[in-house]
């Protein structure tokens, strides 16, 4: 669906280039500017560590922090925190 093929290219941006531009992707897909808000905020503990930069929409990955792609790639994968739920069991 379209949502899939969104996160997809997302997803592939940072893992292929270690960078996405969001407001190339919202463009490209008609959305609103505010359509990534949420992720943003969840990456900026990684922006406050120094793994990435975020500077207008455009995320990017520290060249010298390449494995902290796939964590960045998981905030933007919608399955990821549903299939982390019921793979694994939590202790209360």
């Amino acid at each position: 669906n379209k949502e899939d093929k969104i996160r997809k290219f997302v997803i592939d941006s940072i893992m292929c280039y270690m960078s996405v531009d969001l407001k190339m992707v919202c463009a490209t897909f008609n959305l609103s500017d505010e359509y990534f808000i949420s992720e943003i905020a969840k990456l900026k503990v990684l922006q406050e560590d120094g793994l990435i930069t975020v500077n207008n929409n455009v995320i990017t990955v520290n060249s010298k922090a390449v494995q902290i792609c796939r964590v960045v790639s998981s905030v933007f994968d919608q399955y990821y925190e549903n299939s982390e739920i019921l793979r694994y069991s939590k202790s209360i």
